[in-house]
């Protein structure tokens, strides 16, 4: 196949000469055709036929060569051979790559039929990791790392920081952070369908007209505006994805390097130090979502005045603050972390999330209601799975939107 397709001369396609005899095998021959075979680190892995006098350096060459990552010094070749008709004998040979690619045929053993080459990986073998620096820093662009090298030792060499950058929004993205949620996102996605699917199939949404025809009898977990509104979630959400951000509280950088926060970087990490941001989102469920100008002591209750209040879809109980790191606040995680001393944010919340001082880049969501009351019968509750689902990609969607 690469003769064909090479030029004239080429190295593959071999000038012929008189008397020479050029055999085509079929697939069916190749199972009776003695073969010798090359696995591990060359770039065409597999069977070969054998020809009389074949050596390492031969099989080598049939297999496309060594791959950068070849560990040279020490390959294995495997032999089984029956002896005297009678019995199987297994050996193992070491073999000097090296030196049988340089021409030495003491190190260059002939092959049998049935040989395997084993070719291994050099240890810690690697092209350069590289991580991208953007952002309010002087000199953006890529960084070539060594390994554990961390967040400062990388800011430093970038130039620093300018006089408008804002450490605490700085953006790290990870690639395998950012599989492991976008396989979280998929599966909360799939998670609120078959929800979706399992209230729709419900015996008591047989009677559904009925239900519409008298409200008092309707199930509100099952009623047709809860499932409106499951279903607008998974609309909005419809090809979103992961940004595979780890969250971090970044410091000044002479305090980082012996903060816990100087994390060590990895291949293809993203650090990005935005622009001091001017405002305060607040988004969802309220009368006029919006970017509020950050003031200085404003509460979460402040910046929800602002923006009309929690209108009549939302649900209050279950108000966020996204922080402009990406941590999130709930009014759920400071109740239960109010005896923590581990909890950096416990004094500035001890009243409570709409006691919560916010800062510039910080959002405040208030989720749509998804349980829908009537005045007779006692509300009946979704399950935890669909709510987590729905709040995961709420805040995603968020974060993704923030970047």
């Amino acid at each position: 196949g690469e003769a064909m397709s090479d030029i004239v001369g080429g190295p593959q396609n071999i000038a012929l000469e008189q008397e020479d005899e050029l055999t085509v095998f079929s697939e069916s021959q190749m199972k009776y055709l003695p073969t010798v075979q090359a696995f591990g680190e060359v770039r065409n892995p597999g069977y070969y036929v054998m020809s009389q006098g074949m050596h390492v350096s031969d099989l080598i060459y049939l297999a496309g060569g060594l791959k950068d990552d070849a560990y040279q010094k020490d390959a294995e070749i495997a032999r089984t051979q029956v002896i005297n008709g009678s019995h199987t004998s297994h050996t193992f040979m070491d073999v000097d790559l090296r030196a049988a690619l340089s021409g030495n045929d003491e190190h260059n053993p002939e092959l049998v039929a049935n040989d395997q080459l084993f070719v291994r990986r050099a240890s810690d073998w690697h092209l350069p990791w590289v991580v991208m620096v953007k952002g309010m820093v002087a000199r953006p662009g890529p960084y070539t790392i060594h390994d554990g090298e961390r967040m400062a030792s990388v800011l430093e060499r970038s130039g620093g920081l300018l006089p408008d950058a804002y450490l605490p929004a700085t953006v790290l993205i990870r690639q395998s952070i950012k599989q492991l949620q976008q396989k979280r996102l998929d599966e909360a996605r799939a998670r609120l369908q078959q929800s979706i699917v399992r209230i729709q199939m419900n015996p008591g949404t047989m009677n559904q007209l009925a239900a519409t025809q008298n409200p008092q009898n309707q199930n509100p977990a099952t009623s047709p505006q809860t499932l409106a509104a499951l279903q607008q979630v998974l609309t909005e959400t419809e090809g979103q994805q992961a940004q595979g951000r780890l969250v971090i509280h970044m410091h000044p950088l002479n305090e980082l390097a012996n903060s816990p926060d100087n994390v060590v970087l990895v291949d293809q990490d993203q650090v990005t130090i935005p622009r001091r941001p001017d405002a305060v989102n607040v988004l969802g469920q309220v009368y006029s979502p919006n970017a509020i100008v950050f003031r200085p002591g404003l509460t979460t209750r402040d910046y929800l005045n602002q923006a009309g209040g929690p209108n009549e879809g939302a649900d209050p109980d279950h108000i966020m603050v996204i922080k402009a790191d990406g941590s999130v606040i709930t009014d759920e995680g400071i109740k239960s972390s109010k005896e923590s001393t581990m909890f950096p944010l416990l004094p500035v919340i001890s009243g409570g999330l709409m006691s919560a001082r916010l800062d510039p880049g910080d959002t405040v969501y208030v989720p749509e209601k998804l349980i829908y009351e009537n005045k007779i019968q006692e509300t009946a509750t979704i399950t935890q799975i669909i709510a987590n689902a729905a709040s995961s990609l709420a805040v995603i969607g968020i974060l993704g939107a923030s970047l």
